[in-house]
């Protein structure tokens, strides 16, 4: 930047000050020898005098600065402060006023000045000169270069940032916000400028939030983290994690600086775990429960079908023994939700047709929801093949309408439909399913008062109900929801208030097996005779199946785990062994394990295994082959026998049942 020549002609020499300015040759030789520039001016700023040094660190000649004023050689943007120092000075404000600023040399190279001013007054104290003294910096060129690009990656870092950067006065109030905040929240940063940061975190979070900013207020430099829900601008409520610390005594900070991410996602994954390994513990205690219950169940149903038996018809008595055989069976129906709920109970998947599956149940559905419900069917034609258990993706229907049914208590209508999906990694992730892939999905909806927020986390626990005391036992869905689970699928739920509810099943899809030829087995030894190894650690179990054998005329052989069962099998003392019935969960040795042992000796030996549950249905068929003979608890004397015969007829020489793992 260049300046034009003075218009005007330069001032006359300035009187002296009482003589003494023009009487000191001291200061005149000091100012005209000074290494760094020098100035006097009048009280208006104008130059009255300048020395060599000054005249060579701006370019200009003598001539050409006197009667300039020192704003006609600073740079745009420092005028202003130029301007309030010398106001400041001549008005008495402040006896002295340093600067760091830019002026521009007449060949227009900006140079930074160290500038320093002070006010020569009379003895009135009426000001008469400014005495200005300036010396260049000459490193400041360099260093605000790099001090700029230092600022501009700064920006650059805080602008790209997915963290909002968030500064705030001590009131609370943004002085700053970062382009962040639009793409977290949808606000811009300009709408958010001035305004109160803490009045859109949700109400439940307020308090403690407003007690960690008063503490942090309270100690400059102080640190916190703390996490809360903030509204977005489209009303959803998002979950945010805020470092904040307390910069308010920082000079070219002056506030207190927020650093916050969204969490929103990972704490719903976390709570997603939580979620799984809380039901899985409670999945753990109900399957454990179930087995325990089936035993004593096993006990009841078998000696009720003997009084049965001895009892005459027309004998009044039946009728008390059929109202404890009912009893046993609704407990035995109940048992079998607790399994269903922790995956324990025992399937028995094979490949079927869900659209037939539904079209089968579609009468009794409707008789069970009653007429005043509309069942409406939407099934894909093209719909793929599931491997489920078909009685438990019946109950899994079933359970569903009457849930739908009790959520429409004066009418509605219950869709039911049928869907391919392929979903991605990440899709499978957020529905709790193990991997990616093509999924089956069976989709049923209800028209009723919908499930209210709060509530939809806790749908799929045991013995939790919206329903009234009375109306229900809290388990529909939570079997539904381990009979899915445990099928290898998974279940969301979508539902407002006023609006019904829809809950959508994913099993994955399987390819349709060709079928195979069968034979016909070999006919086995008559009814009744043989020998068998029973094998159950639960004593009243044990007795009851014995004496089922025993009336059918089998040999017996019994022991209550499997280290005694091996120890009868190799004693030389008992008789060959025809049959092994065994318990499957067993304290020391499974049935498996037992079974492996024994079978390594005798190949031919036939098996049935029996359980209130598996340990898990995936462990259990990789231990065992899909068509194992197996006797679900509890069972009827009538069912025992039926199980052994079967077994014994069920499988030539040298077949086994067993997959034993290497």
């Amino acid at each position: 930047m260049t300046h034009s020549q003075p218009s005007e002609p330069a001032p006359p020499e300035p009187p002296p000050a009482g003589g003494a300015l023009a009487a000191s040759d001291a200061f005149r030789i000091a100012f005209e020898h000074a290494a760094s520039g020098m100035a006097v001016a009048g009280t208006d700023g104008r130059w009255l005098r300048v020395n060599p040094a000054l005249c060579q660190l701006l370019g200009y000649t003598a001539d050409e600065l006197l009667g300039r004023r020192p704003q006609d050689v600073t740079h745009p943007d420092d005028v202003a402060r130029e301007l309030e120092d010398l106001r400041r000075l001549v008005a008495g404000e402040r006896a002295s006023a340093q600067a760091e600023l830019r002026y521009v040399r007449k060949d227009g190279r900006v140079v930074w000045i160290q500038r320093s001013a002070s006010v020569a007054r009379d003895e009135a104290g009426a000001p008469l000169y400014l005495v200005t003294q300036m010396q260049e910096i000459a490193e400041r060129g360099p260093a605000l270069a790099a001090l700029a690009a230092s600022e501009e990656r700064f920006r650059a870092l805080i602008e790209s940032s997915s963290e909002i950067v968030t500064i705030l006065a001590a009131d609370g109030s943004a002085l700053y916000t970062s382009p962040a905040v639009e793409r977290v929240l949808g606000y811009s940063p300009e709408e958010r400028l001035g305004r109160d940061a803490l009045e859109l975190i949700h109400p439940d979070d307020l308090p403690h939030v407003r007690r960690v900013f008063d503490e942090i207020l309270a100690n400059p430099g102080a640190a916190r983290t703390v996490e809360f829900r903030y509204r977005h601008k489209d009303g959803s409520w998002r979950t945010l994690a805020s470092h904040v610390a307390n910069r308010l005594q920082h000079p070219s900070v002056g506030g207190i600086v927020l650093n916050t991410r969204d969490v929103t996602e990972s704490r719903a994954l976390e709570a997603q775990l939580r979620q799984s390994q809380k039901m899985e513990a409670v999945g753990r205690l109900a399957g454990g429960v179930a087995h325990d219950f089936n035993n004593l169940l096993t006990g009841i149903k078998g000696y009720v079908a003997f009084l049965l038996a001895d009892l005459p018809e027309g004998d009044a008595r039946r009728a008390d023994v059929r109202e404890i055989e009912k009893a046993a069976d609704r407990a035995a129906s109940l048992t079998r939700q607790l399994l269903a709920f922790s995956r324990k109970q025992v399937l028995q998947p094979r490949v079927i047709d869900l659209n037939a599956t539904i079209l089968d149940l579609r009468r009794m559905l409707q008789r069970l929801i009653g007429e005043d419900v509309e069942v409406v069917l939407h099934l894909d034609p093209e719909l793929g093949a599931i491997e489920a258990d078909p009685g438990q993706i019946e109950q899994v229907l079933m359970n569903l309408a009457i849930n739908g049914r009790d959520a429409m208590p004066t009418g509605g209508r219950l869709a039911i439909s049928t869907d391919e999906v392929e979903l991605d990694d990440a899709e499978a992730r957020h529905i709790g399913l193990p991997r990616p892939g093509r999924y089956v999905v069976l989709a049923v909806a209800d028209t009723g008062a919908g499930i209210p927020p709060d509530a939809i986390p806790f749908v799929f626990e045991p013995f939790f109900t919206t329903k009234e005391p009375g109306k229900g036992t809290g388990l529909g869905l939570s079997t539904v929801y381990g009979i899915v689970t445990q099928s290898g699928g998974g279940i969301t739920v979508d539902s407002r208030p006023g609006q019904g509810a829809t809950f959508r099943i994913y099993l994955p899809r399987v390819a349709v097996p060709t079928p195979e030829a069968t034979t016909a087995a070999p006919a086995g030894p008559p009814a009744g005779t043989g020998t068998i190894l029973l094998v159950e650690d639960d004593i009243a179990v044990r007795r009851l199946a014995r004496r089922i054998l025993d009336g059918a005329g089998y040999r017996v052989i019994e022991a209550a785990g499997g280290a005694e069962a091996l120890r009868l099998a190799l004693d030389d003392a008992t008789p060959p062994i025809d049959l092994l019935l065994t318990d499957l969960v067993m304290p020391q040795m499974s049935g498996v394990e037992l079974a492996r042992r024994l079978t390594a000796r005798q190949p031919d030996l036939k098996l049935l295994f029996m359980s209130g549950y598996a340990a898990d249905t995936l462990e259990r068929q990789g231990a065992l082959g899909p068509d194992a003979p197996f006797l679900e608890k509890p069972f009827t004397p009538a069912g025992l026998i039926r199980a052994v015969r079967e077994a014994l007829d069920g499988r030539g020489p040298g077949e086994s049942p067993l997959n034993f793992r290497s």
